[in-house]
C-alpha cells in the first residue's frame, strides 16, 4: 500500500505544480496563444489529450515503464483540465479573464475537490470500505 500513497503523493504534487507553472507561464508570456489551422488551442485540450493518452495506456498496456510514464501524463493532464476548465465556461475568455479571482479562485477550488476525491478513494480502499 504504500506503493500506492506515493503514487498518490507524486501525482497532487505533479498535478499541483502543473497548475502553478501554467499560471505562471500565461501571466510572464501574456497573449501568446497556440493556433492551429485557425482555431486557438486551449491548453485544457491538450490536457484532455493526455488524460485520454494516459487512460488508454495504463489499461490496454502492461509495459511497466508506460505505466510509471502515465502517472506523470494523466497528472499533467489533469492540471491542465482543471486549470482552464472555470477560466472557459465561466468567463468570457479573454486573456485578463484567465489572471482574474474567479479563474483563478474556480481552478483551485477544483483543484481542491480533485484531490479530496482522490484521497477518499486511497483512504477507502486502504480502509477496505472500497
Amino acid at each position: 500500500m504504500k506503493k500506492k500513497k506515493k503514487e498518490l503523493l507524486l501525482f497532487i504534487a505533479i498535478f499541483i505544480i502543473t497548475i502553478l507553472l501554467l499560471r505562471f507561464w500565461v501571466l510572464i508570456i501574456q497573449e501568446k496563444s497556440i493556433y492551429i489551422l485557425g482555431y486557438e488551442i486551449h491548453h485544457m485540450f491538450i490536457g484532455i489529450f493526455l488524460v485520454l493518452l494516459s487512460g488508454f495506456s495504463r489499461f490496454f498496456s502492461k509495459n511497466k515503464v508506460l505505466n510509471k510514464i502515465d502517472l506523470f501524463t494523466f497528472a499533467i493532464g489533469a492540471g491542465m483540465i482543471i486549470d482552464e476548465v472555470v477560466f472557459i465556461i465561466f468567463t468570457a475568455g479573454e486573456h485578463l479573464d484567465y489572471l482574474s479571482f474567479l479563474s483563478l479562485g474556480g481552478a483551485i477550488g477544483l483543484a481542491l475537490v480533485l484531490i479530496i476525491i482522490f484521497y477518499i478513494i486511497f483512504k477507502g480502499e486502504q480502509d477496505g470500505k472500497i
